[in-house]
């Protein structure tokens, strides 16, 4: 989508703007230009299309050549929250990268319970319109996780190995701030997202190792998340982390006859400093699978894709890699 020295699809170079922030008044435009300032940062070509589903628009990310690997990202931001995984896994894979709905600027649906099948369903949809029978590859991390979880359910036959970072789904166990969040009296907060809220779920939760992400980065991240979640459909984001989350943790949890129904291979990878989600998870679940590994990142916070993207990388290449 961008390269070094040239100027992105929406006319910006590849540095964030120095000094006041100016965010442009159309939320569409402003969340791309917050991604494509994002995606130059690791030099990260790619294209982007739209794809017409039922429900409106979703936006995708396409980068490199060989079998499909689709990138499903968590609850915040969109695409750009792959910046740092894009290119490289394009080495090895044709990486898409779709937006799941109501996120980036993919068009929004309404929520509905459970909140992973129904986001999968849309998934699917989106598949079959642009891979067709094609079978794939999933990586997702966090909420993304759960949606490839519930895709290998509705869809078996489509997916071929499933690669998890920091999966929700797996487990009742959340950040007691989540659980907070996830009551009515508090959601009202999702509808008016501030920088300063972002910055510190960045911090306190999103991250523990921030050592590795440059300090440049690391505020293009923040901003691409609160412009993107500024120009979001805020009554149904809140609505959506109602449904995600409540005072007794987690609502949608695959149980242990789920798990062990699940075909593809899989491997799950977790930060073993994770805030938001207990690592206990990973290992637990990777037990109750048929064919899954477990695998533990030390000191890595809720974002290995940020936090720690080469060991990602050597986690995810063999497992690829192998028939």
């Amino acid at each position: 989508m961008t390269s070094p020295g040239k100027r992105g699809i929406d006319g910006h170079g590849e540095s964030p703007p120095r000094g006041r922030r100016v965010v442009s008044a159309d939320p569409v435009a402003a969340t791309r230009a917050a991604m494509e300032r994002l995606l130059a940062l690791e030099h990260v070509e790619a294209t982007g299309s739209w794809t017409e589903l039922p429900h409106g628009r979703a936006f995708h990310l396409e980068s490199g050549s060989g079998e499909p690997l689709l990138l499903l990202q968590g609850a915040g931001g969109g695409a750009g929250n792959w910046y740092r995984l894009i290119r490289p896994l394009a080495r090895l894979r044709t990486v898409y990268v779709p937006e799941l709905p109501g996120f980036g600027i993919s068009d929004p649906i309404v929520p509905r319970p459970p909140l992973g099948l129904h986001a999968a369903a849309v998934m699917a949809q989106w598949l079959d319109a642009n891979l067709g029978d094609r079978p794939v590859d999933l990586l997702g991390t966090s909420f993304g996780g759960l949606v490839a979880l519930r895709l290998a359910q509705i869809a078996p036959a489509r997916i071929r190995r499933i690669v998890l970072l920091n999966a929700a789904g797996l487990g009742r166990g959340i950040a007691m701030s989540l659980r907070i969040a996830g009551i009515p009296v508090a959601r009202h907060l999702v509808s008016s997202p501030s920088r300063r809220g972002t910055a510190l779920l960045f911090r306190g939760l999103l991250t523990s190792d921030r050592s590795q992400i440059p300090s440049l980065q690391q505020e293009s991240l923040i901003d691409y998340m609160w412009i993107s979640a500024r120009g979001g459909a805020g009554t149904e984001l809140s609505h959506a982390l109602g449904l995600f989350a409540g005072i007794r943790g987690q609502a949608e949890v695959l149980g242990q006859r789920e798990l062990n129904a699940i075909r593809p291979r899989v491997l799950i990878v977790w930060g073993g400093a994770d805030r938001f989600l207990p690592p206990r998870h990973g290992p637990r679940a990777a037990a109750a699978m048929p064919d899954a590994v477990s695998l533990s990142l030390p000191g890595v916070g809720h974002s290995p894709n940020w936090e720690a993207p080469g060991a990602v990388i050597d986690a995810v290449q063999p497992f690829l890699d192998v028939p």
